[in-house]
């Protein structure tokens, strides 16, 4: 029986034909959700500004866009995090 090794872990012939096995049964013992105790088992990026918020498009040309980025890396802080924390001072 053949025996493989990818990233410090051993398989073999047999563990790939029971994973096969397992994917064409629709993995009947399979506990899907989170990665770690405690985590929610959501997709996609985590809510930092809450439920209400709206998105809003604003065009500057590539000077202003050079601009922005330039005093957003300065402070390292994201462009929408620099916009968010102008408009607050306003």
């Amino acid at each position: 029986m053949k025996t493989y090794k990818t990233k410090g872990t051993t398989f073999t012939d047999a563990d790939l034909d029971r994973w096969a096995d397992e994917a064409d049964a629709g993995f009947p013992n399979a506990q899907f959700g989170p990665s770690h105790a405690g985590s929610p088992a959501r997709p996609g990026r985590p809510k930092t500004l809450g439920d209400d918020v709206t998105r809003i498009t604003v065009r500057v040309n590539s000077r202003e866009r050079s601009i922005l980025k330039a005093k957003a890396d300065a402070q390292h802080l994201s462009t929408s995090a620099l916009l968010r924390e102008m408009i607050n001072n306003l």
